[in-house]
């Protein structure tokens, strides 16, 4: 729960209270608050003082099997109409206008994401979100490496861009082509299971994954297979 009340801090308050551990295969958002107790820090609430320009709500999200989740604000209209509402996905660096949708549905890249809840004016949300998109362009190492029986490949992109990214084997030769198309600025992660084009599973050895952009730069990785 999040919420403001006239008589409400941003630190802990009589509003906050604690939330208890999520278990098993249960999917689970909470605040994550170890500067108001460092010894159990899993809060189920965050209320703040009212909203001046803006106010920000950390929070984390627990998937242990990275499930499809869906977050959604229920009573939005609860929340005054001057008041912009964003939610930011860490992990991808995108982020969702919950005015227009009020849900977003997804798989957890880790089984710990953070979120972030932005509410307050568009110009100061315009401002924070534009600290969260990536500067360059970056293609980060796979994990796990070495892998079996698959991996995952980020990028981090800084504005739309058209790109492809393949798979190849050390001769040279394309193994399976993972994107061809358009992706939106932000954090994006791409699942090999170690199979090839024509659904036969690859042998264990050293892979290549390359991104060519359409400018004529390429960049590429190296990853292990085992068995």
């Amino acid at each position: 729960t999040i919420g403001t009340a006239n008589d409400a801090v941003n630190e802990k308050d009589q509003y906050d209270f604690r939330k208890p551990r999520p278990v098993g295969k249960m999917s689970a958002l909470y605040f994550d608050r170890p500067e108001w107790d460092e010894e159990y820090s899993v809060f189920s609430s965050d209320f703040r003082a009212p909203v001046d320009d803006v106010q920000i709500w950390e929070m984390t999200l627990y998937s242990r099997d990275r499930r499809s989740v869906e977050i959604s604000i229920p009573e939005i209209e609860n929340i005054p109409e001057n008041h912009d509402v964003y939610l930011v996905d860490n992990s991808r660096a995108n982020s969702i206008n919950m005015r227009e949708t009020n849900r977003y549905k997804f798989i957890p890249v880790y089984s710990q994401s953070g979120f972030t809840l932005l509410v307050g004016n568009s110009e100061e949300i315009e401002l924070e979100l534009a600290k969260l998109q990536p500067e360059t362009f970056r293609l980060l190492s796979n994990y796990p490496n070495p892998f079996n029986p698959q991996t995952t490949i980020p990028l981090e992109i800084p504005v739309q861009m058209d790109i492809t990214l393949k798979i190849y084997n050390t001769l040279g030769q394309e193994i399976k082509e993972l994107h061809n198309g358009i992706l939106d600025a932000g954090r994006h992660f791409f699942t090999w299971n170690g199979y090839a084009t024509d659904g036969k599973k690859v042998s264990s050895g050293i892979y290549i994954y390359t991104v060519d952009l359409k400018n004529g730069r390429k960049y590429s990785g190296k990853m292990l297979l085992i068995k």
